[in-house]
C-alpha cells in the first residue's frame, strides 16, 4: 500500500513573500514563460512504491525489474498481447524503426516520430535515460500503466525495447498534436479572444476524457495526478486520448489518498498545492481547468511571475468560470464550475459527471465523435 509521507508545511507569512500556509517550493521547480510550463520534477515526490528503486543489467544487454524485463527483443513479464506488439501483422523490431523528427521533450524522456520501415506505420518513441533515476522510475511507472491498459482512449503502447543505457518505450503516434495546439488554435481563430464556443466539439473533448479517467479511476484505481492539455493527445480526425502516465499513481482502493508532491502546478488542485492528501477529486478539478482553458482560449488563471504568486492564485483566489459574454448554455457552466469546487468532497465523480445533464443533452451513442479541425467551427 502506500505509505506515509513527511508533510510540507510553509513558512511564515513574510518570510521571501511567501503567503502564510502555502509549501516551500520543490526541489527541481522549473518556471517558464506560459504557465503550462511551470513544471515539478523530483525524485522525493515518486510515488513511494517507486523509492526502493532497485533493478539488475544483464551481460545479455537486459532492463530487470522483480516483475518485468526489458530488451533488445522488446518487453517480458508485463501483460501485452502479441498482436499489440505487431504493426500490420508485422513484429516490431527496434532496428525496423526509423526515427525521424523530434515530436517534444518531458520531463522523463524525448519523443521521437518514427516511421516503421517494413509497414510504413508511423509510430511514437519515447526514449528515457535509465541512469537518471527519477526519470528511470517513471519509466517503470509508465510500462507498468500502459501495458496493464485496455482502454482505447488511452495512448497505446506496442512495446518497448533496451539498448545502450536507454529504454525506447514504442507508443501509438496521435497525429494531431495535443490539447494545448487546439487551445491555440481555437484561440487564434476567434482574434486571440475567446475559444471554442461550440458545445458540440467540447462534449466531443470531454466525453473522451472522461472515458479515459472512468478507466484510471474506476478498474484502475488510479489517479493520473498530471492532467493538462499537453497530455491529452488528439488525432487529425479528432480522436482524444489521455498520455503521459509516469507519475500517475495506483490507490489499494477507491477510498484511497495520496500524499506526494509531483506534476504540473498550474492544474494542480487546491488540495494539493496546500499539502493535504489528495485522491481522484484533484484529477476532476484538472479536468474542468482543461475544459475551461479550452472555452476561454487561454489558461484561466492570472498570469503568475513566480511560484507563489501561483499558488495563492489557486488556494486564495476567487475559481474562475465560463465568461458570461461567451454564449454558452446554463448546463455547461454548471458542468465546469462543479469541477473547480475547492472543496475536494464537493466535486463529482467521474460517472457523475458523465449523467450530468449538460451531457445527457448530447447521445454519444449515436453521435460522431470524430471532428476534423478544417470542417468544425469552432
Amino acid at each position: 500500500s502506500l505509505g506515509p509521507t513527511p508533510r510540507r508545511t510553509g513558512a511564515p507569512a513574510g518570510r521571501r513573500g511567501r503567503p502564510a500556509g502555502l509549501m516551500a517550493p520543490p526541489l527541481g521547480l522549473s518556471i517558464e514563460s506560459e504557465a503550462d510550463l511551470m513544471n515539478i520534477s523530483n525524485e522525493q515526490g515518486l510515488p513511494p512504491l517507486q523509492r526502493g528503486d532497485s533493478f539488475n543489467l544483464s551481460d545479455t544487454g537486459t532492463f530487470q525489474r522483480t516483475d518485468f524485463k526489458v530488451s533488445r527483443d522488446g518487453i517480458g513479464g508485463l501483460d501485452i498481447s502479441g498482436e499489440e506488439r505487431r504493426l500490420r501483422g508485422v513484429k516490431i523490431l527496434l532496428d525496423d524503426l526509423e526515427m525521424t523528427e523530434e515530436l517534444g521533450q518531458g520531463a522523463s524522456g524525448i519523443v521521437r516520430k518514427a516511421i516503421h520501415k517494413p509497414t510504413g506505420v508511423i509510430v511514437a518513441v519515447k526514449t528515457v535515460n535509465i541512469t537518471d533515476k527519477g526519470k528511470r522510475s517513471q519509466m517503470v511507472n509508465e510500462l507498468r500503466s500502459l501495458t496493464q491498459s485496455q482502454c482505447p482512449f488511452l495512448v497505446g503502447l506496442h512495446d518497448a525495447f533496451y539498448e545502450e543505457m536507454q529504454v525506447h518505450m514504442v507508443l501509438e503516434f496521435m497525429d494531431g498534436g495535443d490539447l494545448s495546439d487546439l487551445v491555440r488554435a481555437s484561440s487564434e481563430q476567434n482574434g486571440g479572444v475567446g475559444g471554442i464556443r461550440s458545445e458540440e466539439v467540447l462534449f466531443k473533448i470531454a466525453t473522451q476524457v472522461l472515458h479515459g479517467l472512468s478507466y484510471l479511476h474506476r478498474q484502475r484505481h488510479q489517479v493520473h495526478r498530471d492532467m493538462k492539455p499537453a497530455n491529452l493527445m488528439r488525432t487529425k480526425d479528432g480522436r482524444v486520448k489521455i498520455s503521459d502516465f509516469g507519475i500517475s499513481s495506483s490507490l489499494d482502493s477507491t477510498m484511497g489518498m495520496c500524499s506526494t508532491f509531483v506534476g504540473t502546478a498550474n492544474y494542480m488542485s487546491p488540495e494539493r498545492l496546500s499539502g493535504a492528501e489528495y485522491s481522484y477529486p484533484s484529477d476532476i478539478w484538472s479536468f474542468g481547468l482543461i475544459v475551461l482553458e479550452l472555452i476561454r482560449g487561454a489558461y484561466p488563471y492570472p498570469n503568475a511571475s513566480n511560484y507563489f504568486q501561483l499558488l495563492n492564485n489557486i488556494i486564495e483566489g476567487d475559481v474562475p468560470a465560463v465568461p458570461q459574454d461567451a454564449g454558452l448554455s446554463a448546463d455547461l457552466c454548471d458542468f465546469v464550475a462543479s469541477c473547480l469546487r475547492k472543496e475536494p468532497a464537493q466535486r463529482p465523480t467521474v460517472t457523475e459527471l458523465q449523467a450530468h445533464r449538460w451531457m445527457k443533452r448530447f447521445d454519444s451513442d449515436e453521435m460522431d465523435l470524430s471532428m476534423k479541425l478544417e470542417d468544425v467551427k469552432l
